[in-house]
Parts: C-alpha cells; sequence; structure tokens
C-alpha cells in the first residue's frame, strides 16, 4: 500500500473490514446488496424522462433544439433516437460522437415534422 494517503490507506481498511462482515453475516448482505439494486433501479428510472423533440422543434426552432440537445448526455441523446425510432436501423447506437448524434436527431426531427406538409399546401390552395 505504499505511497498511497492518509485517507486512502484508512478507506481500504474500512472497505476490507466490511468486506469481511459481508462474508460472514448473510442478512447484512442481503441488506447491502437491496440498497444498492434500489439505487440503481431509480437512478436508472429517474434519467428515462421522455423528451419531446418534435414539441421542442415547434415551440423553439431549430436553434432552441439544438441548444437543448446540447446539454444532453451521449446516453440522453442515445435514448432520445431510440424512443422516437428516429434510426431504425440502430446503427446510431454505436456511434462515440455527441455532436453526430444531436445532427441524426436534428435532422430527423425536421425531416418528420414537415412530412405531410406538402398535402396540406395542396389543401389550402384548393379552397
Amino acid at each position: 500500500m505504499s505511497g498511497l494517503t492518509k485517507d486512502q490507506k484508512k478507506l481500504a481498511t474500512i472497505l476490507r473490514m466490511l468486506a469481511e462482515e459481508i462474508e460472514s453475516d448473510r442478512g447484512l448482505a442481503e441488506k447491502i446488496y437491496t440498497r444498492l439494486e434500489k439505487h440503481e433501479f431509480s437512478r436508472r428510472h429517474e434519467s428515462q424522462v421522455s423528451v419531446d423533440v418534435f414539441q421542442i422543434l415547434a415551440k423553439e426552432g431549430n436553434k432552441g433544439l439544438l441548444e437543448f440537445l446540447d446539454t444532453l448526455e451521449l446516453d440522453e441523446l442515445k435514448r432520445i433516437i431510440s424512443e422516437h425510432r428516429l434510426d431504425p436501423s440502430g446503427l446510431s447506437l454505436k456511434w462515440r460522437k455527441r455532436q453526430r448524434l444531436i445532427e441524426l436527431i436534428v435532422e430527423r426531427t425536421r425531416s418528420r415534422s414537415v412530412h405531410g406538409d406538402v398535402f396540406m399546401k395542396q389543401k389550402e390552395n384548393s379552397t
């Protein structure tokens, strides 16, 4: 343990003691495991707030959508792509560059939001 700070050594000792207690006390192990499982479950669901990128685009335009997407993490961008099925092939889920994912979301959201506008214009011209 040479080269470690006093705090690192102290924490390592505490963790070793905790590991020994967990190994000898099955009830403690189950309690800790249950707490960790609940914490992980709540963290996963906490970040799964559904985002309506189409509504953001309609209200705030391209710039507003770009600004919003720029605040999100990589996994959140991928979740938006999955939720709205913006990449049916699923290839974008392998991408690692945030900017590339943002561009995909904006491009697909824009194209879908104007999809069918041609028919609306025809209807307006015929009346």
